[in-house]
């Protein structure tokens, strides 16, 4: 019998693959994908354990969540390709 996930699990899970999805299209894509620590800070959230710092630029955003970040021209190419 396996076990229920909790809700932080299965969130946790589900932001795990949003991430592994949004490698995948960056590479498609042929954009350079940056943490949190490799992104200079002119350079726009587009994934982020906190919702509420995507599409801020990296000043704006903690080092405390799980984010990662693309230059302002690709940012702008990933929003056309939504």
């Amino acid at each position: 019998m396996s076990r229920a996930l909790s809700i932080k699990e299965s969130m946790t899970r589900r932001y795990h693959s949003d991430v592994r999805k949004l490698k995948e299209k960056c590479k498609e894509l042929g954009i350079n994908l940056y943490p949190y620590c490799e992104a200079e800070d002119y350079y726009y959230c587009i994934l982020s354990d906190n919702e509420y710092e995507i599409g801020e630029i990296k000043t704006h955003c903690s080092i405390d969540n799980e984010n990662y970040f693309v230059c302002a021209d690709d940012y702008f190419i990933l929003q056309d390709e939504s």
